[in-house]
């Protein structure tokens, strides 16, 4: 079941997130040395969300 961050009672209430922990600049640094390094072959042209969950709710 998706997280509820925020606070309750705050203006839009809260936000529902898969993943239940704010985002770090580890977590994006870690996609980045993925797609510059050696394993990552063949991904053109493509979004990655790198949000917890948060886009699909």
């Amino acid at each position: 079941m998706p997280a509820i961050l925020g606070r309750p009672g705050a203006p839009g209430g809260g936000v529902r997130q898969c993943v239940p922990r704010r985002g770090r600049l580890e977590d994006v640094a870690a996609l980045a040395a993925f797609l510059v390094g050696p394993s990552e072959t063949f991904i053109t042209g493509q979004s990655v969300h790198v949000d917890g969950g948060r886009l699909l709710h």
